[in-house]
């Protein structure tokens, strides 16, 4: 495994010219970072030097290298208490946005187990996690709109290329006539009753064009009044379900807190009612 990790880091090191010349994710890797992956190169961090510098890594962009760091040196059978919880927080958040969901949701499940809950920083992190794990449920089903919203259209799309497709060969079909009776009309010439047939069928034409342009505006207003009620729809979407195991872990927590405060309440008026009988 170490041997990987430097392997990786390597690779990063002799590639950081070509990431800061990326367009679509642009990984900017600081001169302190690089400082520090250098001394890993060499052997001289320790292991929370290795965690904070998995942290760097990660909010820098480089989240494979940062994963690789954080499986290493954060040893999730039994969480140590010299390792700073955030550490437990960074390694689940990466976890998620790489699309790892069981395993990033297992270590926030064993760190919100771990803490204490009566301390005030415990309680802010719990509030990180449920935070966290809300919005990458509702990032999830937002991709999961987008993706059956892009199917849609693209087999409307198809559809009406296959109606144009099928219009034109239509038109050919009908323009196409032969030869020799077109050949056959011009040596004949325009008769008065043809000139009477001509206008005729001028007219009908512009009706027809008419009826299609007006069908073509019915259709796009159909349709932009059908996206405008999928984004309504979207809006009143609820809010994704939290794993129950997790919920009830926030829920017993919650309780947990207020029984500790109304008990810190109850032994302040106490102190007070003597005060008062002293004097």
């Amino acid at each position: 495994m170490k041997n990987r990790i430097s392997f990786l880091l390597f690779l990063l090191l002799i590639s950081i010219p070509a990431l800061y010349a990326q367009s679509e994710e642009k990984v900017e890797i600081p001169p302190a970072v690089i400082k520090k992956m250098e001394r890993l190169q060499s052997g001289d961090l320790n292991q929370l030097e290795k965690i904070k510098l998995a942290d760097d890594l990660q909010r820098a962009g480089a989240k494979n290298e940062a994963l690789s760091l954080y499986e290493e040196n954060l040893p999730m059978g039994q969480m140590k208490e010299d390792i700073p919880p955030e550490a437990y927080l960074n390694y689940g958040t990466a976890l998620l946005e790489k699309g790892d969901e069981q395993k990033g949701l297992a270590v926030y499940d064993s760190l919100s187990s771990s803490l204490d809950p009566k301390s005030s920083k415990s309680v802010k992190i719990k509030q990180m996690i449920e935070k966290n794990v809300m919005n990458y449920f509702r990032t999830q089903e937002q991709k999961k709109e987008q993706e059956k919203k892009d199917k849609k259209d693209q087999k409307e799309n198809k559809d009406n290329q296959q109606g144009q497709s099928g219009s034109g060969s239509e038109q050919q079909n009908q323009s196409g006539s032969n030869p020799k009776d077109q050949k056959d009309k011009q040596g004949q010439g325009d008769k008065p009753e043809d000139k009477k047939d001509n206008k005729d069928s001028k007219g009908e034409e512009k009706e027809k064009d008419k009826k299609e342009s007006d069908k073509e505006q019915e259709e796009k207003d159909k349709k932009a009044q059908e996206n405008k009620d999928k984004e309504g729809e979207k809006s009143k979407l609820p809010p994704p379900k939290m794993p129950p195991k997790l919920k009830q872990l926030m829920s017993d927590d919650r309780q947990l807190q207020m029984k500790v405060i109304e008990q810190g309440t109850r032994d302040m008026n106490r102190r007070q009612n003597r005060e008062n009988k002293d004097w």
